[in-house]
């Protein structure tokens, strides 16, 4: 994930070649206009990727749904992508995007858990339900620990040196450091690690059903407390 200084260096970027494609504009003998191809094509797929940094898919595909890939480079389809990207450029520097996402991570957390709780209630149809629950559940957690991340000032890098993700643990162990957390918040979600861990890796017996539904309730409240 880039940083906001590097998303925002990337608007600028792109918003500095708006004018040079729409000067590139020619007509066919039909009389449509078109704009110079190489030039529009490799924008278009920038503003793209520099979208799909800021938006979860199943939103940018909405927004862009309306383009028309087989209408290639005629101009009214630049105008229209000009459109979305000024639009999203100003959204961003409004700070509106940050609230979009958390919204839309929020949400997502959310069915996540919701998941986890109705294989809970199929104890009577599924013995080891509560397995796949505390996976889903674990999978939560280290996602809003990597949004924490993402909201310190300054920024706490969710990649380790190499580029690699950093595992949870050290996200949580870079949040400790930075005061995000108490000792005793610390050590609660170590132990939802823990029992996701166990899950991930078939050690079924080193937690419970009880476990993980204490689990869901605690992450629900860890969300309110935190994400809210």
């Amino acid at each position: 994930m880039m940083t906001k200084e590097s998303l925002l260096r990337q608007f600028e970027r792109l918003d500095g070649r708006i004018r040079q494609i729409g000067d590139s504009k020619w007509q066919s003998y039909s009389g449509a206009s078109f704009v110079d191809m190489e030039m529009f094509a490799q924008w278009r797929a920038q503003v793209i990727t520099l979208l799909s940094q800021i938006y979860q898919p199943s939103f940018l595909s909405k927004i862009l749904s309306d383009i028309s890939v087989k209408d290639g480079n005629r101009l009214t389809v630049f105008q229209s992508l000009v459109g979305i990207f000024k639009a999203a450029y100003e959204d961003f520097n409004n700070g509106m995007l940050s609230d979009l996402q958390a919204e839309l991570e929020g949400q997502i957390s959310v069915d996540f858990l919701q998941q986890a709780e109705a294989l809970l209630d199929e104890r009577s149809k599924v013995d080891y339900s509560y397995i796949p629950a505390a996976v889903l559940a674990g999978a939560v957690i280290e996602k809003s620990l990597r949004t924490l991340c993402s909201k310190q000032d300054p920024i706490i890098d969710v990649n380790t040196e190499n580029g690699k993700a950093k595992k949870a643990q050290r996200l949580l162990d870079d949040l400790k450091k930075a005061s995000v957390f108490t000792p005793v918040e610390a050590k609660q979600i170590e132990s939802w690690l823990a029992i996701r861990n166990s899950a991930a890796h078939g050690k079924n017996d080193e937690f419970t059903r009880h476990d993980v539904a204490s689990m869901i309730r605690g992450i629900t409240d860890f969300l309110a407390k935190h994400m809210g």
